[in-house]
């Protein structure tokens, strides 16, 4: 993935790398799970608002980890990435892509 310098692109790029992070239980990826609500950046810290398909999945910690680790590791001009996670809307199946 490459950096222009443009805010959006540093966003898009974000949320591309996100793809690659899966949902162990469901074998889906976050993004097309409905699982990332939003992604800022200010200057190259990224924040990433998300949710999981449960308030109890006992694969959050998981998740966050890849999703942080991943975003990290693909995307450059990051500085840091902070995961916030939002519990309203809850998450339901029809916030899920179809393809």
């Amino acid at each position: 993935m490459s950096l222009s310098g443009d805010v959006m692109t540093l966003v898009s790029d974000v949320i591309q790398a996100l793809h690659e992070v899966y949902d162990p239980e469901s074998g889906q990826n976050v993004v097309d799970l409905g699982l990332v609500y939003g992604v800022t950046d200010l200057d190259g810290d990224i924040c990433i608002q998300m949710t999981m398909t449960r308030d109890n999945c006992p694969m959050t910690a998981y998740i966050v980890g890849m999703a942080e680790a991943v975003v990290r590791q693909m995307v450059i001009g990051v500085r840091s990435v902070s995961i916030e996670l939002v519990w309203s809307p809850r998450w339901t199946p029809a916030m899920t892509a179809q393809h």
